[in-house]
């Protein structure tokens, strides 16, 4: 009944390479899902990577610390980079549906945090918004337009947060 719950899903876990995050990657993966293997052990989880793919499950691992916060936006710029060509294929097959996904989760998450943080930055006195894009918000490639696309406007929207606010830094 539970045979393929998860085909053509990406499903990212966090703890994945042992343990109760172990056991739910190889359960996600023996119903048809592809996973990242995130895991602070890159020793661990690769070895459990190539284990699954051996077996023939699409999955990757990559590093991941839930104590630093690079890490966690580091985990899904990977997630996306690594299947984002399941529905964000070149112009001609993209999945338009995928259209208001990939501009909210990369820029318009990057707007409404921004919104947010600006007024406690302007009471405090300044302080600083990094924003990491990708190189595909640079550059066009075969592949990924809608990421490519929302990256550029991330890329974009950060110049213009700078014009705005930076004379209240």
């Amino acid at each position: 009944q539970y045979m393929n719950r998860f085909e053509n899903k990406v499903v990212v876990i966090t703890g994945a390479a042992g343990g109760i995050g172990e056991a739910t990657t190889r359960r996600i993966v023996s119903e048809g899902g592809k996973v990242v293997i995130a895991d602070h052990s890159e020793k661990k989880a690769e070895q459990l990577a190539n284990e699954l793919t051996h077996a023939g499950a699409d999955v990757r691992h990559v590093y991941f610390s839930a104590t630093e916060l690079q890490s966690c936006k580091e985990l899904i710029d990977f997630s996306i980079n690594e299947y984002q060509r399941i529905r964000d294929l070149n112009i001609e097959k993209l999945d338009i549906n995928y259209f208001d996904e990939a501009f909210h989760l990369n820029l318009c998450c990057t707007m409404y945090l921004s919104q947010q943080v600006i007024p406690i930055m302007t009471t405090n006195g300044g302080g600083n918004i990094v924003n990491v894009a990708s190189i595909s918000g640079l550059t066009a490639d075969a592949n990924g337009t809608l990421y490519g696309a929302s990256k550029a406007g991330v890329i974009n929207l950060t110049k213009y947060i700078a014009t705005q606010m930076g004379k209240k830094n």
